[in-house]
């Protein structure tokens, strides 16, 4: 949409439009993407997937590390009953909550996640879906005291209590570059903290899934309880 018409539109109205014309991209994206696979594969391809991890497993909480723009979190907050999600760079954040607070079910934070998420784990019940972005990518993002709090991050999920958590981390091809922790590293805190969980990569991301589906293992919980 062109500057001009977005200044002359009301918010909501140019909010929806631009929406509207994501969703069309998105699914030409996706097209292309089944037809001939790239890397790294269009914002498409990781919305599904968040998406379809959190119906698999029964989640209704999406953490998200790296807001950017705020796609992520709009696409996601119709398949999630809360979409919580961080933000570094104050003039991302501020524009993202604007842009997000039509929505209802969206929080944005500004800070570091590597401070931040800890926080937000603090008060977390029940198990969530993380969505791990949130590295320094050049201009236009910002960089905190590493260019990624990855393994920050991890340690952080690894440490909270609540079991079922499943975690996707964008542009595994990054792994063990920079200031990014290896592949390996990733398998010693996931070996640790959930050492039935399965590790996997796929388009392009690294994907922490517990043994069985949150809302399986506590299906079965109950019919133990049912029984005894």
């Amino acid at each position: 949409m062109a500057h001009w018409l977005r200044t002359l539109l009301p918010e909501p109205v140019a909010e929806s439009l631009r929406a509207w014309r994501a969703d069309r991209r998105d699914a030409r994206d996706w097209r292309a993407y089944r037809a001939a696979p790239v890397t790294p594969p269009p914002h498409a391809v990781k919305a599904r997937a968040v998406i379809e991890h959190g119906r698999r497993f029964g989640l209704d909480m999406l953490i998200e590390t790296g807001t950017y723009e705020g796609e992520m979190a709009r696409k996601a907050s119709a398949h999630f009953r809360r979409v919580v999600t961080i933000e570094l760079d104050p003039g991302l954040a501020r524009a993202a909550e604007r842009r997000l607070a039509r929505l209802g079910n969206v929080e944005v934070l500004c800070g570091d996640s590597a401070r931040v998420l800890p926080q937000v784990l603090a008060a977390l019940r029940e198990p969530a879906l993380f969505w791990l972005d949130g590295h320094f990518s050049g201009v236009g993002t910002a960089r905190g005291d590493t260019d990624t709090p990855l393994a920050a991050e991890l340690e952080a999920i690894a440490r909270h209590p609540v079991a079922g958590h499943v975690v996707l981390i964008d542009d595994a091809r990054l792994l063990g570059t920079g200031e990014y922790p290896s592949l390996e590293a990733i398998h010693r805190i996931a070996g640790a903290w959930r050492p039935d969980g399965a590790i996997e990569v796929a388009d392009d991301s690294l994907r922490l899934t517990p043994a069985a589906p949150a809302h399986a293992a506590a299906g079965a919980m109950q019919a133990v309880g049912a029984g005894a």
